[in-house]
């Protein structure tokens, strides 16, 4: 069923899984079932689809729209923000309903060229260290870097394609201006942008699978504009 699947139940019937409509024991009872599913191997994020966007992008999507830039997850933001843990509750709903809608209304990709790749593994904007601290480039082997802008005007969303995956650091970013700054930090100057909201532009990427776009199998609406990702590596969140 899935946690998605489980809000819903519990939006319905919240006294056959909770004692009382409360934030804090819904945060509970969620955390509870996300460790069942990693525990017996139920949650997996490999599916190759961007949206719906993964639960724990949740946190982030309530900081960008309540502008709160904390530590906290979901729930420690909407009850400081709406001080009881009641009305919390029901808030938790309405933007979750908001968060789960979320799909693709445009979006650029663009190949990464051998400065920009030389960009991430000089590690002089930020670095990754593995078990033995050693120091590592943010990004292993990157091929190209997508913004995806989101329906709603819900932000944009930066994902770099690896040799091996399609890494989304599930940040929100306010503005296109702040994901190209975000990407300048990562890559420096990234210059050959090409749309991807049609189905010509779409059509021509390697790589990537937008809704299977090509094959007859996509999402798109009338006009070619595109309201899923499909990628053909696993999504790394």
């Amino acid at each position: 069923m899935g946690i998605y699947g489980i809000i819903e139940r519990i939006r319905e019937r919240p006294g056959l899984y909770l004692a009382d409509r409360k934030i804090t024991l819904l945060k509970a009872f969620l955390d509870g079932y996300r460790a069942c599913e990693i525990d017996n191997a139920d949650y997996d994020t490999s599916s190759g689809l961007l949206f719906p966007l993964d639960f724990s992008n949740l946190s982030d999507f309530i900081s960008m729209k309540l502008n709160i830039y904390s530590a906290q997850d979901w729930c420690g933001m909407l009850l400081g923000f709406f001080r009881r843990d009641d009305i919390a509750y029901e808030a938790f709903f309405k933007f979750f309903d908001m968060f789960k809608d979320i799909r693709m209304s445009e979006g650029w990709r663009a190949e990464l060229s051998k400065i920009n790749i030389l960009h991430n593994d000089s590690m002089n904007y930020g670095y990754r260290e593995d078990s033995l601290s050693v120091r590592k480039p943010m990004y292993e082997n990157p091929i190209s870097v997508c913004i995806v802008g989101m329906t709603g005007d819900n932000g944009y969303l930066l994902l770099v394609e690896t040799e091996t995956e399609i890494i989304s650091g599930g940040i929100f970013f306010r503005s296109l201006e702040d994901t190209l700054e975000r990407s300048a930090q990562l890559f420096g100057t990234i210059k050959n942008w090409i749309p991807m909201d049609n189905r010509k532009n779409i059509d021509t990427m390697k790589d990537i699978d937008i809704n299977g776009v090509g094959r007859g199998d996509s999402d798109s609406d009338t006009d070619g504009r595109v309201d899923n990702i499909k990628f053909n590596k696993p999504l790394r969140i």
